[in-house]
């Protein structure tokens, strides 16, 4: 192997090994937050000009990838609408390096050996960050500073009684939908690895762990639907294989155990006051009472009626958060609103043309990961049961948080379309 193609490969996976660092290290420019991730692509992307092309000349375009291009250029129509137009380009800009990650890395994990490598460094990751938040939660809860757990103070056991744990990420949210790629990489391994206890168990503990400290019901619903269509697609698979069935309970084993050692850790660290908060956040019945449904629910409405009031072209990339504003001090203080549900708000901003690519963009890439699917051996539907049953978890989760230039589930989505360019030879 020539030494450009060892560096080509080693620049792959040091992007994929800073994906979850989206607060730390970070720095803002022209109040967007830059990470790590961003800048490794770029230089990547400018070094290996030349082997990237030879990648790209490999494979043609899917139908998946002419529903991502149509999203753009409705972003790109609806532009003429913003009230902000110079935010709307720069957003249309951060799509646009989004979906070009996609496009290239979904040719580069085609390679199932660099696919392989990369997965490893991901679960690397993950378990150091997962790690890093168990000790966030530990820290805070004995009033370690914040100086030294990183926590941003809404986030702290002054608000809650307890802390809900962000790791790296912006928000308990975003570390929350985070985990749920190396989550289901780990279930994969523990599943196809064919031994009850091995290494991929603890891991995946580990994992849910940190998911339930977060208190993001979103995820929550994300991770039931996810595990609920990986047990459904198995059982329609009809494995007769005892091991399989017996490693599926020890799954389901363990996000009970995970459930209840996550709640001895907030009584033992915080008390039962703190055990009666954790468990009325993370269930929904706040929606009269909380501020986060009946706001979100609030967001929803403005989106929808600002779809009505331009429903083909939308009005805008970027333009909910410009179109909502409230006081100079209140965006300078708090930012931009967002709708809290990326359809809704692409539905709003870039109008039917938008949510319309967006579709069918999801529909062909499950599509054609069915079609690989049904060439596969038996082990290669295990992984495509797998990383789909993952990518709908976070289709799920997308109906409570909306950004659509995060680059690590772009990532996951490269990682999963390589699975399918592999499998469908």
């Amino acid at each position: 192997m020539k030494i450009s193609e060892k560096m080509f490969i080693y620049g792959t996976l040091l992007i994929y090994f800073l994906l979850p660092f989206e607060r730390v290290p970070t720095f803002e420019l022209f109040g967007f937050t830059i990470k790590l991730s961003y800048l490794a692509f770029l230089a990547f992307a400018l070094i290996f000009l030349r082997l990237l092309f030879k990648n790209w000349q490999r494979f043609p375009f899917d139908l998946s990838d002419y529903g991502l291009m149509a999203l753009w250029l409705a972003g790109g129509l609806s532009v003429v609408f913003s009230p902000d137009k110079q935010r709307s380009i720069i957003v249309l800009l951060m799509w646009a390096f989004v979906f070009l990650f996609y496009l290239i890395f979904s040719r580069i994990l085609k390679d199932p050996r660099i696919r392989q490598r990369v997965e490893r460094v991901i679960l690397i990751s993950s378990v150091l960050v997962a790690l890093f938040g168990i000790y966030q939660f530990i820290g805070d809860s004995l009033n370690l500073p914040i100086s030294l757990t990183f926590l941003r103070l809404q986030y702290t056991k002054v608000v809650l009684g307890f802390p809900r744990i962000q790791s790296v990420a912006l928000e308990p949210l975003y570390f929350s939908n985070f985990l749920l790629i190396p989550l289901f990489i780990a279930v994969k391994r523990y599943l196809l690895n064919k031994s009850l206890f091995n290494k991929y168990l603890p891991v995946m503990v580990l994992f849910l762990i940190d998911i339930i400290l977060g208190i993001s019901r979103g995820a929550y619903l994300a991770l039931i639907v996810g595990f609920l269509l990986v047990f459904v697609l198995l059982f329609i698979k009809g494995l007769k294989e005892k091991t399989y069935w017996q490693q599926g309970f020890l799954v389901f084993a363990s996000i009970f155990f995970s459930a209840l050692f996550s709640l001895s850790l907030v009584f033992i660290f915080n008390g039962s006051s703190a055990f009666r908060n954790f468990s009325g956040h993370a269930s929904v019945d706040d929606t009269k009472t909380g501020s986060s449904v009946p706001g979100r629910i609030e967001a929803y409405k403005l989106a929808w009626k600002l779809f009505k009031e331009k429903p083909f072209f939308g009005n805008g990339v970027a333009s909910f958060g410009i179109l909502t504003a409230g006081t100079p001090e209140e965006i300078e203080r708090f930012g931009y609103g967002i709708v809290n549900n990326e359809y809704l708000e692409i539905l709003a901003e870039t109008g039917v043309l938008g949510l319309f690519s967006v579709l069918f963009f999801l529909g062909f890439f499950f599509y054609e990961g069915f079609r690989s699917y049904k060439r596969g051996d038996s082990k290669k539907k295990i992984t495509l049961i797998l990383s789909l049953s993952g990518l709908a978890a976070l289709a799920v989760q997308y109906n409570f948080f909306s950004t659509l230039y995060i680059i690590y589930i772009w990532a996951f989505l490269a990682l999963v379309r390589g699975e399918i360019y592999d499998q469908a030879d």
